[in-house]
């Protein structure tokens, strides 16, 4: 028999669902609105509504949602995985974004572009360090100048400031512990112009510096925050060309 067309398969009495014991094989091509069984062998269909969640081995092309896919080989071009891909991703997912948790992906290759936080060698992601090849940047955030300058920390790593009259560094917001960075502190064309510092800016024997106050001088804090309320300071002083 080369096909086998039938539009519903029911039990003896009817209308139970009947039981196959050993199984059915087939050979050929399923087709079929609703799949509700587990299948072994290759399923094919022009879209899947529902979660896959057994072991997908071949291509998930343009799936809307992968939820718990298990040792997926690859899922090319996905437009977003908006579940949750949460076992075992031994393959490289590839998608313009990811709203979900990729938990325990090997490999990322498209655009984490939702992403809040990217853990790595944390626990509850892989525990595998980072390693760049190449180099890495972090934008230089320029400060809003006012008698207060007040860095917000959730902006950025680096800042830079032009100092237009006598001003005073405030205690940042935001601030991560771990977090580190450099802060840029330029003198104006007319030059004279003071800083201080608040208290959680902490610089050797507890005495801020006295800064360069020479017309378009350049400073320099670097930092590293070690607390809530402490940022270990170093500062280089008149940065300029060497003569």
């Amino acid at each position: 028999m080369s096909e086998l067309r039938v539009n519903n398969i029911v039990g003896e009495d009817g209308i139970s669902t009947p039981t196959f014991t050993k199984g059915i094989n087939i050979t050929g091509v399923v087709t079929a609105t609703t799949v509700n069984q587990v299948v072994s062998g290759v399923l094919t269909a022009t879209s899947f509504s529902g979660p896959l969640v057994g072991n997908v081995t071949g291509n998930a092309d343009t799936a809307t949602s992968a939820t718990t896919a298990t040792t997926a080989t690859t899922a090319t071009t996905a437009n977003a995985l908006s579940g949750t891909v949460s076992v075992n991703t031994t393959g490289i997912i590839t998608a313009s974004s990811f709203d979900g948790n990729a938990t325990s992906a090997t490999n990322l290759t498209g655009a984490g572009s939702t992403a809040a936080v990217l853990g790595i060698n944390t626990s509850g992601l892989n525990d595998t360090k980072l390693y760049l090849s190449g180099n890495a940047a972090a934008e230089i955030v320029t400060l809003a100048d006012g008698a207060n300058i007040v860095p917000d920390f959730t902006t950025g790593n680096n800042f830079e400031v032009t100092l237009a009259g006598n001003r005073t560094l405030n205690n940042p917001t935001g601030v991560t512990t771990g977090q580190s960075g450099v802060i840029f502190v330029k003198q104006d064309a007319t030059g004279s112009r003071t800083l201080g510092v608040q208290t959680h800016w902490q610089f050797a024997g507890g005495t801020a510096p006295t800064f360069t106050t020479t017309a378009n001088a350049v400073d320099v804090i670097g930092y590293v925050v070690y607390g809530p309320y402490n940022i270990a300071c170093t500062t280089t002083l008149d940065v300029k060309a060497t003569s």
